[in-house]
């Protein structure tokens, strides 16, 4: 039931039209990371929903993104995160997940996580369904791990979001993987603080990073 309200707080955005910023690329590496079966997702809705509106359920990529940000600081770092691709021949669209934070075990990060109780599956149960969905790790975790994560540090947020959903956008260009040219946000907890930052410096044009939080 969480998976659906968590729908409900999302927000569109023109954030995967053409005029992004391509002075430099964002996407560092991408690699095959888990295989989500639509007959396991499927089993798990049924098990938590009594009636699913003859939804269907698909097999989930699921892909480690590795991509330029920067700090709290300003610094250029790397960071990390996962696209889930549901085996579907359509043009999709795509949602970003935003967890919770606060992940005191860092082994927790999405990234690090497989099937399980977990962000994850979490994002992967949204995903089987219809939409690609993006599930950044945040700093502080995976890739940048050496970094402090800036627990609700809008200004940050932003800018390693916003600049996931570029190396995403440049991962899907690359693979001739067409969707629909809007983008959902979703979360709670500290991942709702990524919504309104995010979409005011898009609007702005701006780097988040420029501002204070």
């Amino acid at each position: 039931l969480s998976l659906f309200l968590i729908l409900h707080s999302s927000c569109s955005k023109d954030i995967l039209s053409n005029d992004l910023d391509t002075n430099h690329p964002y996407l560092i590496e991408n690699s095959h990371h888990y295989l989500f079966t639509g007959r396991i997702l499927e089993a798990i809705a049924k098990g938590a929903i009594n009636e699913l509106q003859n939804l269907s359920f698909t097999n989930v990529e699921a892909i480690k993104v590795t991509y330029n940000t920067r700090t709290i600081h300003n610094t250029q770092t790397l960071a990390s995160g996962i696209l889930l691709i549901p085996d579907r021949k359509s043009i999709l669209p795509v949602l970003s997940y935003q967890h919770q934070g606060g992940l005191h075990q860092k082994m927790k990060a999405p990234s690090f996580s497989m099937f399980g109780a977990n962000e994850l599956t979490h994002a992967a149960m949204i995903a089987t369904t219809g939409y690609i969905v993006l599930v950044p790790d945040y700093l502080g975790y995976r890739s940048s791990e050496q970094e402090q994560h800036p627990f609700e540090h809008k200004a940050s947020l932003a800018q390693s979001g916003l600049d996931f959903i570029r190396a995403v956008k440049e991962y899907l260009d690359n693979s001739n993987i067409k969707t629909q040219e809007t983008i959902s946000l979703a979360g709670y907890s500290e991942g709702h603080k990524f919504h309104l930052p995010c979409i005011s410096f898009w609007k702005k044009k701006e780097s988040p990073q420029s501002k204070k939080a």
